[in-house]
Order: C-alpha cells, then sequence, then structure tokens
C-alpha cells in the first residue's frame, strides 16, 4: 500500500472513530440513584431514580451517565464500559461491602474500560487482611475523589488508567499497580500500623516485563509501622517522582527490585525517629 493510500484510509478510520464517538453521545442517558427514589426504570428522574447503583447499572449502555445521591450502598458495584458513575462526595455517598468481603480476592468495585468514577466513598472489610476497593482493568478509565478504607488493597490496576486525587486508609497496600501505564497522582495513602499482611506498602509496582511503565507522581504517603513506602518489585519501568513519603518503620521509604530501568527522582522522604530513611536497589 502506498504512503497515500495508508493516510487516507487512516483519515477515513479516524473520521469513523469521531463519528462514533459522536453517535454514541447522542444516544447517551442521564439516570440517577437514590435512597428515597421510586426505583422506576429507566430512572432518568431523581423522583424515579433507582434505590441500587447496580440495578441502574443494569439497563445502562456505553455513554450513558449515573449521579448517585447521598446515603450507604450496600452491594458491589461492576460496571460497563464507557460509563461515568458520579457519587454526591466522599463525605456523605458510601459504598460498603462489609458484609460480603470474606476473601482476599473480593472487589467493591470493578471498573471497565473508559469509564469515570468518582465521588465515592468505599468501605471495603471489616479489617485490613481482607478485599480490596476498586479494581479492574480500566483502560482509558479516570478514578479520581474517592475515598477507600478498611481492606487489603485499596486500588489494584493493569492499564493506562488516570488515577488522581484519591484518599486510602486503614489498608495494608494502598495500590498495587500490575502490569500497568497508569498515571498515578495527588493521591494521599495512610496504611494500616496494624496489618499482620505479609507486604504492607503505600505503593507495590509490579509486572510481568519491562514492557511497562506507570507513572508514580506527587503522591503523599505515611508508612506506618511495618510498612514501605513505595515497593517497586519486578519487571516494571516504573517512573517515580515528587513524591512525599513519612517514613515510620524499619523498613524502606523506596525498594527497587529487578527491573532493566526505574527512574526516581524529586522525591522527598521523612523519617520518624528510630525509622529508616533509604531507597533499596
Amino acid at each position: 500500500m502506498s504512503n497515500r493510500n495508508k493516510k487516507y484510509y487512516q483519515t477515513l478510520l479516524f473520521i469513523l472513530a469521531l463519528l462514533t464517538a459522536y453517535s454514541l453521545q447522542l444516544n447517551a442517558t442521564i439516570r440517577f440513584v437514590s435512597k428515597t427514589g421510586l426505583s422506576i426504570p429507566p430512572y432518568t428522574s431523581w423522583e424515579t431514580a433507582a434505590d441500587s447503583i447496580q440495578k441502574c447499572i443494569n439497563i445502562c449502555v456505553f455513554g450513558d451517565t449515573i449521579y448517585v445521591a447521598n446515603g450507604v450502598y450496600e452491594e458491589q458495584v461492576v460496571m460497563i464500559p464507557g460509563l461515568s458513575l458520579i457519587g454526591a462526595g466522599t463525605d456523605s455517598c458510601e459504598i460498603n461491602t462489609q458484609p460480603f468481603a470474606t476473601t482476599t480476592s473480593y472487589r467493591s468495585v470493578i471498573v471497565n474500560d473508559t469509564c469515570l468514577f468518582k465521588g465515592f466513598k468505599i468501605v471495603v472489610a471489616n479489617n485490613t487482611e481482607l478485599g480490596g476497593g476498586i479494581a479492574g482493568t480500566a483502560i482509558n478509565s479516570i478514578i479520581r475523589l474517592n475515598r477507600i478504607t478498611s481492606a487489603k488493597y485499596g486500588i489494584s490496576n493493569g492499564s493506562n488508567a488516570i488515577i488522581y486525587n484519591n484518599i486510602i486508609d486503614n489498608i495494608s497496600t494502598g495500590m498495587d499497580i500490575f502490569n500497568s501505564n497508569a498515571s498515578v497522582q495527588n493521591n494521599t495513602i495512610y496504611t494500616d500500623p496494624n496489618s499482620q499482611s505479609t507486604i504492607v506498602a503505600g505503593m507495590q509496582i509490579t509486572a510481568f516485563n519491562s514492557n511497562y511503565s506507570p507513572t508514580i507522581d506527587s503522591n503523599y504517603i505515611i508508612a506506618n509501622i511495618r510498612a514501605e513506602g513505595i515497593r517497586q518489585s519486578t519487571g516494571s519501568r516504573a517512573v517515580i517522582r515528587n513524591n512525599q513519603i513519612l517514613l515510620r518503620s524499619l523498613l524502606t521509604a523506596i525498594y527497587l527490585g529487578s527491573s532493566d530501568s526505574v527512574k526516581v527522582y524529586n522525591n522527598i522522604i521523612y523519617s520518624e525517629r528510630g525509622a529508616r530513611e533509604s531507597i533499596v536497589m
């Protein structure tokens, strides 16, 4: 194929992608969830709002937006691709899965590709040995302005999601970044000082090979007793920059395992008396 024909087909594919996206937006629907709604499909007003987040998701299509009112929603949430799920805020809009999180593999919220998930408090389990808050492939998705608490894992991500401005507290591992090119920025993480997990860390970064390069930028981590700040274990070519880590343990602030290249710069490490202020390679 000549360069001229190649450019023609590339332009045609781009135009078709734009037309598809525009068509999806035209067909998109705004829906509502509220504890005080009448729960009448298709849930397109606050008066007829669904009484369950998942019940509303189950009738959605790519491009839909769901607004969730104040309240405690005791349910697991599994999103569909292209969905925007927007809560009323972490002070008043809560997803609580404590009755269901009985294994380490349980996840309260599954975020799919091309999604927006924001504005929720997620209470995962009854202790920090069970479950996780947010997980999923989440390709081209945004996870922001959420609070995740009481779990083994806060956010588990294996994609190129943008994860920023979240608060993760009372957790064994704040984020588990696996086979991921995610951008992780401006998050605040507090590990559980009483966690008995084998690995306790603000962030754990791993990959099967060196084809992945997540960016860990401008996060604030309090690594309590028995915790490391950031643990880059195997494979990933992570970029770790501009983070602030308060270390309260005899472990390391930043641990760098086997990888052919990791970039670490402009990080600030504070250590309390008796803690080890260090980067280990």
